[in-house]
């Protein structure tokens, strides 16, 4: 199949209805350059055709972060031309590493995503849909962002959409909708539970009703686990920060709601170099422990 009379579609990365989008792996056939090609119809729902021309305005000149090169009208739709990053999804990589490669990797992803972070931030972007899917580490162990489609221009005005979000790794002023709050201390939330995912294998807060799931999401702290020491649990802790509403936050007034969520959102941290520290000692204080009982 040929896309845009120059695209041959490699691959058909989605399997979603049709009137969702769908999304390709195609070669240019000059170039020979691999791209990412998201097609919605004119008759998609409303929301899937703003998100892709919310995705379009996220363009970078980094390498390691998934640049939106071009937006296409044709007669039968809208096509968003992205940049290709070869790589692994993040939980499948760390899943395949060895107990004592996953100590030495962590504190590289932490760094790895504060650089990252850090060029996204700079100009006013938030991510705002940061998980393992959308992280790719690639053969030469570097890290990209892939997936701008539910990000935010916090330069622009606050956008009037009802925004959606990931189960489990949202942050609660997304669950919320209150997009007025949406900032980079969104992006360090994700990030602290993508942490809380790798290490323990499971999400923090999980129901199998979604409405519980949901309430867990914007309210409960994070939980204690055998597989966290409370070192690290207090850096994940001050990451993914939030209100501990007592009553079901839908029903207060918008103006006491975005001030309790507000205050926590300042107190989260927003920056990765102390969780990189402790993840380092870890690390550290695993390989003394080999080097002492190795000792002949």
């Amino acid at each position: 199949m040929i896309l845009l009379d120059e695209y041959l579609v490699i691959q058909q990365l989605s399997q979603r209805n049709a009137r969702f989008g769908q999304v390709f792996l195609a070669e240019n056939q000059v170039s020979k350059a691999l791209k990412i090609i998201k097609f919605v119809p004119f008759d998609a729902k409303a929301f899937a055709i703003e998100q892709l021309h919310n995705e379009a305005q996220f363009q970078f000149k980094h390498p390691q972060i998934q640049n939106s090169e071009s937006i296409i009208s044709k007669k039968e739709g809208f096509y968003l031309v992205k940049s290709y990053h070869d790589g692994i999804p993040l939980e499948t990589y760390y899943q395949a590493l060895r107990r004592k490669e996953k100590k030495v990797f962590l504190p590289h992803l932490a760094n790895q995503l504060q650089m990252l972070l850090e060029e996204i931030h700079s100009l006013g972007y938030v991510h705002g849909d940061l998980k393992p899917s959308n992280l790719l580490v690639t053969k030469n162990k570097e890290l990209c962002i892939i997936d701008f489609g539910m990000g935010f221009d916090t330069k622009l005005p606050i956008p009037k959409r009802k925004t959606l979000f990931s189960l489990g790794y949202a942050a609660p002023e997304l669950v919320l909708n209150r997009l007025n709050l949406v900032s980079p201390a969104a992006d360090y939330f994700s990030v602290g539970v993508i942490f809380y995912k790798l290490l323990t294998g499971k999400l923090p807060w999980t129901h199998e009703n979604p409405s519980i799931m949901t309430n867990l999401q914007i309210t409960y702290p994070l939980p204690r686990h055998t597989k966290i020491d409370s070192k690290l649990h207090t850096e994940l802790s001050s990451l993914t920060q939030k209100h501990q509403f007592r009553t079901n936050p839908k029903f207060l007034e918008e103006t006491e709601m975005d001030g309790n969520l507000q205050a926590a959102i300042d107190l989260r941290e927003k920056k990765l170099s102390p969780l990189k520290m402790v993840l380092e000692e870890r690390m550290n204080a695993r390989f003394s422990l080999v080097k002492i009982f190795s000792k002949p």
